[in-house]
């Protein structure tokens, strides 16, 4: 895979990020060994997990970390990957309970070092919010941190535009080093937000598009192929989407994407999840990194087989057209 610089730091990425969200929790140790060895030998080098992921099973938080951290010390690949992480997450009992205090934040890093078995991470996410709480407090903390050298660059996930806005006025202010992403839910596939089931989730909505518009800060786009909608509409049909997935997805413009998508993949060959990732990786308005997560090897090979791919300016701008027209 071709890799590309990363604004704001000094890496190159792959086009795409694996995600390990369900490392440990559905998705067994050997398992995930062979994913991230698929990955890794097809030039991924850009890792998600987070403190919190697998934390809805007994004892699941921080085991995607570990896997993670037992593969790269097996394999001897820490030197070549960037591994995003996160911490500050709630209890998973007590969601509405923020934890960004400093000494949460600073020892689920801690944790998270330890599970990773690193000296360094790549780039710190505080994983919530806490909008109770001064911003400038989270930055601090976080500018702890990289004076620390626990910690290279760092973000956010799940933050409001107004929140990260308020965050960059204050480290341009204060002479610190800022914001280097932010991680928030996107797809092609446009969710209907209102049918989320966790307040917390920050989806990429008018608003923060034309935040990251005038801003271009880097996007970590989690659940960047929308559950695989359009490759299930594509063998399935809209009417036979599980209710859940109906309620999420099918709108017009879903539809009229769906269309614009089928129609590229007929005419190249890839598949339609391939190229609905593409057209994220493909931007130029900002800098987009879509995580993409699986436990099968044969779709993560169908991904990998199509990063290559880029929508060229015409095909970008039929579909924000169609963004745009709904």
């Amino acid at each position: 895979m071709e890799h590309h610089h990363w604004p704001g730091t000094d890496v190159s990425v792959s086009p795409i990020c694996l995600g390990t969200a369900a490392f440990g929790a559905t998705v067994a140790k050997d398992q995930a060994f062979a994913l991230l060895d698929r990955f890794w030998q097809a030039g991924g080098n850009v890792i998600d997990t987070a403190r919190a992921y697998a934390i809805w099973i007994p004892g699941g938080e921080g085991i995607s970390e570990q896997i993670v951290g037992e593969w790269m010390h097996d394999r001897h690949t820490a030197h070549d990957m960037v591994v995003v992480t996160k911490g500050g997450h709630p209890a998973w009992e007590q969601m509405d309970r923020p934890r960004l205090q400093p000494d949460a934040i600073i020892s689920d890093c801690e944790a998270s070092l330890k599970a990773l078995q690193l000296e360094r991470i790549s780039v710190y996410l505080v994983h919530r919010d806490d909008p109770s709480r001064p911003v400038g407090e989270i930055l601090e903390t976080l500018e702890t941190l990289v004076k620390m050298g626990k910690v290279h660059w760092y973000g956010c996930s799940n933050w409001s535009p107004e929140r990260m806005q308020e965050a960059m006025e204050y480290a341009r202010a204060e002479h610190l080093q800022g914001l280097s992403c932010n991680q928030a839910m996107w797809s092609l596939a446009q969710l209907d937000p209102s049918a989320l089931s966790d307040p917390t989730m920050e989806w990429v909505d008018e608003a923060m598009v034309a935040f990251h518009q005038k801003h271009r800060l880097p996007l970590m786009a989690y659940s960047a192929q929308a559950e695989a909608v359009f490759s299930r509409v594509e063998h399935q049909g809209w009417t036979a989407l599980p209710q859940a997935l109906q309620e999420k997805y099918d709108r017009p413009v879903n539809r009229a994407l769906f269309n614009q998508i089928r129609d590229l993949s007929h005419a190249s060959g890839y598949s339609v999840t391939t190229l609905a990732l593409a057209s994220l990786w493909s931007m130029t308005q900002w800098f987009c990194l879509p995580v993409f997560s699986t436990h099968r090897l044969d779709r993560l090979d169908s991904v990998i087989e199509g990063a290559q791919v880029r929508l060229n300016e015409d095909e970008l701008t039929r579909i924000w057209r169609t963004l745009l027209d709904h």
